[in-house]
């Protein structure tokens, strides 16, 4: 059903290039994302829920994955009006690419969705034998009692945020879990603000 929508919503917006009408086909085409999005987190939820989904764990140098986000969300950031910098990196991790980069996609679209003004920061340091991913942004932040709730599905720690920003309250849920299930931590340090 969603790519039979998706077609017709091409088709219409064909025959609508500019006023109301063109508009409303970018508005519907939107919500075909989201609910797209939706649907394929459950997916991903109920096969990791199940036992499907399994890390293949290679060895790549991260900044190949730096490399990919930052032609994924460099215009998006911009459009926001918002700087996104990916601090360089020779590290080399082992782990499953795939996973990593979607742990990483959700956090960087957390950071630029709840950031109104300034920017975002990814940098990656050693830690032993292990590499530590950090995602600084100048967002609105989270008060610590609140901040365990943002890895709840359907959770939202502020419902005036989410008419504002958007977000299903999902995409942190799954973070948590491919991070627990590649063997990693996952964490918040914040506050109201910061």
């Amino acid at each position: 059903p969603l790519n039979a929508a998706r077609l017709s919503i091409s088709g219409l917006s064909e025959l609508l290039v500019d006023g109301e009408g063109a508009g409303l086909v970018r508005q519907v085409e939107r919500s075909l994302d989201t609910m797209e999005e939706l649907l394929r987190t459950l997916l991903d939820i109920s096969r990791l829920d199940s036992g499907v989904m399994l890390p293949e764990v290679t060895a790549f140098p991260l900044q190949d994955v730096f490399d990919a986000l930052a032609s994924d969300f460099t215009p998006l950031a911009a459009k926001a009006g918002l700087k996104l910098r990916l601090r360089p990196t020779k590290l080399h991790v082992q782990s499953d690419r795939m996973m990593f980069r979607r742990i990483l996609q959700n956090i960087l679209s957390n950071a630029l969705r709840y950031t109104g003004e300034g920017g975002v920061l990814v940098a990656a340091r050693a830690r032993g034998d292990h590499a530590a991913i950090e995602v600084h942004d100048t967002g609105i932040g989270i008060s610590p009692e609140k901040q365990n709730l943002i890895f709840e599905a359907f959770a939202q720690v502020d419902g005036s945020a989410t008419r504002r920003f958007g977000g299903a309250g999902l995409g942190l849920t799954i973070t948590r879990q491919i991070v627990r299930l590649m063997g990693g931590e996952i964490g918040v340090d914040s506050e109201p603000g910061k």
